[in-house]
C-alpha cells in the first residue's frame, strides 16, 4: 500500500479549477458553518482559557483569534480557534467518523491570515484536506474506532494536508508533513464530556499547521508513516482491516459530493440526535409533559452506548453525551 504517497500526490496536484462546482458549494457552506460555531464557541470557558494562554504567550501577531479581539501566531491561533470550533459540539459532522472540518478550517484560517492568502486558496486547501480525511475514513470503514477521537487522529492528517496545500508544498514535502502528523495524532474517547474533547480538535488544527511548516523547512519523517510498519494504522487500529481502494479514488470521486456534511440541529454529540428527534416528535404528537413520564427505555447500538458515556450527567458539558 502506498497511501501516504497517493495522498501527497493528490494534495500537491489539487487545483481549484478542477474541483467540481457542487463540491465547492458544499465547501463554502462548511466554512461558513465552522466559522459561525467557532464565533459562538469562543464565548465558552474552554475557548477562553486557550485564548488567554495564546494571549499570555505574546507571540507574533499574525493570525486572528476568533471572538477574542487580538492576534497571535498561526500556531497559537489554530489551537485557540480549534477549541472554539468544537467548544459547543455544534460543528457539522461526517457520515463515517467525527467532524472533518473542525480541525481543518481553524488551521487554514489561522495560517491563511498569517500568509495573507485569498478565500479561493482557502477553499482549494480545504477541499484537499477534507478529501484526505474522507479517504482515510473510508479506508477504516470496518474499524471499531478503538477508542480514538477521529478529529484529533484523522483530523491531524486532514489539517496537515490542507496546510501543505496552502503553503504550496510539493508531493515529497507533503509526505513529510503527513509523516510528522502521524506522530502527533491522538485524542481519546475517555475525555468526552470534558473541556479536553474540544482540545482534540484544537490539537488536530495545531498539528496540521506545525507539521506543514516543519516540512516546508526541510523536516523529515517516514514517507510511509500512515501505512508502514509500526505506523498509524498498525498502532492506532491494529485489528482493523484496511481498505486500499479509497486512495485510488482521490481526485476522481469527492466525499464532498457523495457524503457531504451534516449540519447539526443540536449542540451535542451527533449520536444523540435521533433520540432527541424522536422525543420531540413524540411530545408533539401526544402533547406529552414531563409530569406524565415515569421512565424511558432507549435501545441504541453498541457504538452509541460506548460513545455517549454519561448516564446521569453532572454538568452541561456532560449532558451533551448522555
Amino acid at each position: 500500500m502506498d497511501a501516504t504517497a497517493k495522498i501527497a500526490r493528490f494534495v500537491a496536484e489539487t487545483k481549484y479549477e478542477k474541483i467540481p462546482a457542487k463540491a465547492l458549494e458544499t465547501a463554502k457552506t462548511a466554512v461558513m458553518d465552522c466559522l459561525g460555531v467557532a464565533l459562538a464557541g469562543s464565548k465558552e470557558e474552554c475557548a477562553k482559557i486557550c485564548a488567554e494562554i495564546a494571549r499570555q504567550e505574546g507571540a507574533k501577531e499574525e493570525a486572528t483569534v476568533i471572538g477574542q479581539g487580538f492576534k497571535s501566531s498561526a500556531l497559537h491561533a489554530a489551537l485557540a480557534n480549534g477549541t472554539a470550533a468544537h467548544a459547543m459540539d455544534f460543528d457539522h459532522s461526517f457520515t463515517l467518523m467525527g467532524q472533518p472540518t473542525a480541525p481543518i478550517i481553524p488551521a487554514l484560517i489561522s495560517l491563511g491570515d498569517a500568509l495573507g492568502v485569498s478565500g479561493r486558496r482557502i477553499l482549494e486547501a480545504y477541499v484537499a484536506g477534507y478529501e484526505v480525511t474522507a479517504k482515510l475514513c473510508y479506508s477504516l470503514r470496518d474499524s471499531s474506532h478503538d477508542g480514538w477521537h477521529a478529529p484529533s487522529t484523522l483530523g491531524s492528517f486532514g489539517a496537515a494536508a490542507a496546510c501543505a496545500k496552502l503553503l504550496g508544498l510539493d508531493a515529497e514535502q507533503t509526505e513529510m508533513a503527513l509523516g510528522v502528523a502521524a506522530s502527533m495524532a491522538g485524542g481519546i474517547v475517555a475525555n468526552f464530556g470534558t473541556m479536553t474533547k474540544p482540545l482534540h480538535v484544537a490539537l488536530g488544527a495545531r498539528n496540521g499547521v506545525l507539521a506543514a511548516k516543519l516540512a516546508q523547512s526541510g523536516y523529515t519523517a517516514n514517507a510511509k508513516a500512515i501505512e508502514g510498519g509500526f505506523g498509524f494504522y498498525k498502532n492506532f487500529h491494529p485489528s482493523a482491516p484496511i481498505r486500499e481502494e479509497p486512495f485510488e479514488e482521490l481526485g476522481k470521486s469527492y466525499g464532498l459530493l457523495t457524503d457531504g456534511i451534516r449540519i447539526k440541529p443540536y449542540p451535542c454529540g451527533g449520536l444523540t440526535h435521533q433520540a432527541i428527534d424522536a422525543v420531540l416528535d413524540f411530545r408533539a404528537q401526544h402533547r406529552l409533559t414531563a409530569d406524565r413520564v415515569e421512565s424511558i427505555n432507549v435501545d441504541v447500538t453498541k457504538h452509541t452506548f460506548e460513545r455517549i458515556i454519561f448516564r446521569v450527567p453532572q454538568s452541561g458539558i456532560q449532558g451533551k453525551f448522555c
